[in-house]
Parts: C-alpha cells; sequence; structure tokens
C-alpha cells in the first residue's frame, strides 16, 4: 500500500506531547485495555521521538532514550551490565489502525533501530515488551535479530554486546533499504536533531573515533599495492572530472579524507589547476600516515577520523574523499564534521564505488552481496548521500557514474573520463579485498573460479558526487 503524503521526523517531546500522548490513549487504552500508566513514559521529555505524519497529522511514532550511565537503575533492573558506554532503550511504539499493514511502522521501528547505533553507538541496547504488545515479539525479532527473553510477564529483547548491536543495525539498514526503495520516504537525520536540541553529548563520535571499517579485515601489505594501483587509475579519469568541479582558485585548503598512503594527493598537488594550494591528508589508518610522512614530506598530514577531524571551524574550501563513505558506520556524523570545517560556499567532493552497479554472473553478485550483508558501513551509500547531505545544508552540483569493465585482454588499462577499460586480470585485481573477510573465504573462492575460467564481462561504476555548501 501506498505511503504518499508521509513525512518523517524527529520531534521533540514539548513540539508533539499533546499529540502523541493522544495518539498513545487512542491505540493502547481504547482499543488495548491499557491503563494510563502505559501511555506517559518518565523519560518521555529528554528521549527522542522518530515519528510519521500524514496531512500534518500524526499517524505513527517511536520513541528511545539514552541511559547514560549503565549502571542507571533503568539499565539494571533488565539483568544487563554493561561494562561501558551508553544504553539505550526502545520504548512505546505506536500507529493508527488505518496506516497498520503499510510498512510503516517497521520503517520507523528500523529507522529508530538504524540511527541510534549509526550516531549514538551504545554498548547495549533493548526493548521491553508487556501485556498485548507481546504479540509484536516474532516481528521484533526478525527486525532486530534479537530473540525474546521472559521476563517474569514480559518479554526482553536485548542487543548485549556490540556484536549484537552490530547485528541489529545492519538488519535495520537492510530493512530500511528495501523500504526506502518502495517507498521512496527518506528518514531525518538524528545527528542534526541531537546538535540542535544541545544533545551533542549522545553522540558517538568519540567512540567511534578509534574504529576503523576498511582496515579491520585487511592485510595492509597485501592491501597497499592494490589501493596504489585503485589510486592511480581513479586518478586518471578523475582528474578530468576534478577540472570541471569549479574548485576554488589557489590560495585554498583542500583536506582528502581517507587519504590513505597518499599516491592519490600527491598526483592532485601536480595539478596546474590546483596551484597555490595547501594539500592536507587524514586518515585514520597510522600506516598510511606514516608511508604518506615518509614519501611525501612536502604535504601536510593528520592521523585523524573523519569524525572527529583536528580542523578549526571554516577554515577549509575543498574536502574530498574518495572511497570513504562506503567504509563509515556513521555517514551522518562526518558530514557534520565536513559542514563544520567547511568554509560558506565550499566544494565537497565525494568518490565511490556502488555496488548495486556490479553486473556479472551470479557468483561475483553473490560475493558483492554477501560483502555488503556483512559490513557494518553500507556500500550503496551514493544512492542516499544526496539527501543526507542536504540536512547539512549541502547542494549537489554535479555528478557523473563512470563504468570499470574488464574488456580488455587479459591485462591493460585504457582510462578515459566516462569509462575505465581493463584487462581481466587487473580488475579481478581490484577487487581482491573482497576475499579478505576470513567468512567470505568460500564464496570468493567460488567467485574466483567463475572469473577465472569464463569470459563473463564484468563492471561496476564508480560514481562521483560534487556539492556546494549554502548553494542555493
Amino acid at each position: 500500500m501506498s505511503l504518499d503524503g508521509i513525512a518523517l521526523r524527529w520531534m521533540r517531546f514539548e513540539d508533539v506531547e499533546a499529540e502523541l500522548m493522544a495518539l498513545r490513549r487512542a491505540v493502547f487504552i481504547d482499543e488495548q485495555g491499557l491503563t494510563e500508566a502505559e501511555v506517559a513514559d518518565p523519560t518521555d521529555a529528554e528521549g527522542v521521538h522518530l515519528c510519521a505524519f500524514a496531512d500534518g497529522e500524526l499517524v505513527a511514532a517511536v520513541s528511545a532514550y539514552v541511559f547514560e550511565d549503565p549502571d542507571d537503575e533503568g539499565v539494571t533492573e533488565w539483568g544487563l551490565a554493561p561494562s561501558r558506554g551508553p544504553v539505550v532503550r526502545f520504548t512505546k511504539r505506536v500507529t493508527t489502525p488505518a496506516f497498520r499493514g503499510r510498512g510503516l511502522s517497521a520503517l520507523l521501528l528500523a529507522g529508530l533501530f538504524h540511527a541510534a547505533h549509526e550516531v549514538v553507538r551504545p554498548c547495549a541496547a533493548f526493548f521491553v515488551l508487556k501485556g498485548p504488545h507481546r504479540a509484536m515479539s516474532d516481528a521484533l525479532a526478525r527486525l532486530s535479530g534479537l530473540p525474546a527473553e521472559a521476563r517474569g510477564d514480559v518479554l526482553l529483547h536485548a542487543a548485549r554486546t556490540l556484536s549484537d548491536c552490530d547485528r541489529q543495525m545492519r538488519l535495520a539498514r537492510d530493512q530500511i533499504e528495501r523500504s526506502v526503495s518502495k517507498t521512496g520516504l527518506a528518514l531525518p537525520s538524528l545527528t542534526r536533531h541531537l546538535l540542535e536540541r544541545g544533545l551533542g553529548r549522545w553522540l558517538g563520535a568519540e567512540r567511534l573515533a578509534g574504529e576503523n571499517l576498511y582496515t579491520e579485515t585487511l592485510n595492509l601489505r597485501d592491501e597497499l599495492p592494490r589501493l596504489t594501483a585503485q589510486e592511480r587509475i581513479l586518478f586518471g579519469y578523475q582528474r578530468h572530472h576534478l577540472v570541471q568541479a569549479g574548485l576554488p582558485p589557489g590560495p585554498a585548503t583542500l583536506v582528502d579524507l581517507g587519504c590513505g598512503p597518499g599516491s592519490y594527493l600527491a598526483m592532485m598537488a601536480r595539478m596546474p589547476e590546483l596551484a597555490g594550494y595547501t594539500l592536507i591528508g587524514v586518515d585514520q589508518c597510522p600506516q598510511m600516515i606514516a608511508q604518506g610522512r615518509l614519501e611525501r614530506p612536502g604535504l601536510a598530514w593528520h592521523q585523524a577520523s573523519a569524525y572527529t577531524l583536528p580542523l578549526a571551524d571554516r577554515s577549509v574550501d575543498v574536502v574530498h574523499a574518495s572511497f570513504l563513505f562506503i567504509n563509515l558506520r556513521s555517514p551522518d556524523l562526518a558530514l557534520a564534521e565536513i559542514a563544520r570545517v567547511l568554509k560558506p560556499g565550499g566544494i565537497f567532493y565525494v568518490v565511490d564505488v556502488h555496488d548495486p552497479t556490479f553486473q556479472g554472473p551470479p557468483e561475483i553478485l553473490a560475493l558483492v552481496a554477501a560483502y555488503h550483508a556483512g559490513n557494518n558501513a553500507s556500500r550503496r551509500i551514493m544512492a542516499e548521500l544526496p539527501a543526507r547531505a542536504a540536512s547539512w545544508g549541502f547542494t549537489l552540483t554535479r555528478t557523473a557514474a563512470t563504468p570499470l569493465v574488464n574488456d580488455l585482454p587479459e591485462t591493460g588499462v585504457e582510462v578515459h573520463p566516462d569509462r575505465v577499460r581493463m584487462g581481466r586480470m587487473n580488475l579481478w585485481g581490484l577487487l581482491s579485498f573482497f576475499g579478505q573477510p576470513e567468512a567470505l573465504e568460500e564464496p570468493f573462492e567460488r567467485a574466483r573460479e567463475v572469473y577465472l575460467r569464463g569470459e563473463d564481462e564484468v563492471q561496476v561504476s564508480v560514481l562521483t558526487q560534487v556539492y556546494r555548501l549554502g548553494a542555493p
């Protein structure tokens, strides 16, 4: 059924209290026979509320609260004993009868789950079901990946560890991707909502600063040659797009986020169009930064996370990020930092592969899907990045899709502005990182066997998006 006309918003409790209490009373008391005690929650005023409106009327909502102290009674009473970090409780899902069975409730739950794990990065999370709400336990278990635990007359669904939280986040992400593809609904930014409410302390930027989803499954000794080859190919066709991107003349400052060993940054430094630029490489991996400093001492380097940039507000003219966002758990926290450090009118230039554009034999597509399914970032982020960026004041000004195709003999690369033709072994070399996670050993071997013995054309597109901060 259609969800046309639905708008999703994070709401302050004081701004939606009357409507939210009325909706809860209509469902919890009038329909389900519960008492007034089940309508309000002590944490409502400080909690977050993801709400759905139809023609301005509240039709569904789900709420959450972040316990900053894991020893809070609201956490320990449920037998949760996380060692550190915040804990999120999800609560009070409610939907009007007219909007049930349309997928709206599942989308709200998935949106709340995913946003909490992406932005807050809790060490545990839970949902308590009482009375007639216990009937939703099976659906909640499928959506969250968390089985029910009987606690007297209530059911507890709890993510007790970071691994549980990761699984819940991935399942929620997949539900969101399915729902958004069907409905076109865009989820609003929880990061922005928390900052506007003065709840920036709930954000997980510091907790995420030590996480590197890119390198945690890789052998860097094997990865660096592949990465260097990728950067040479990338620059070969990106140079054309960089020239067309409307970058300001020097003197100016360009920051390359996720710069790796810096070979791409060094090639940019030789562009006449960037004469007078100060170029800064930022990467979270100490080995990458060490290699950059050793081989290219004339450039500036910072070992830092994209979530906590060591740069002043409004100090940068251009932020460049290639193959970074597909490796970020929280694109929204990174966008907040990019918007902070960019000058008004500054350029955000992003390049990433887009996995849905993969074409090839079923074994290759199965490997790609398996890699995405087990990843705590989204390799489909480029489809949702324009909407996410818009919430931070960015306007998309230029896009391009560049296919990488294995239609040359065994080896060789031909770089064109709109297409990269590659030998079969060259393209396979770029895809070799798919085989590094231990869990993907079998699908990788099946894909490799099919690829090496066949003549199937395999291709994938790399997308370029250029944004301007504050552009009309």
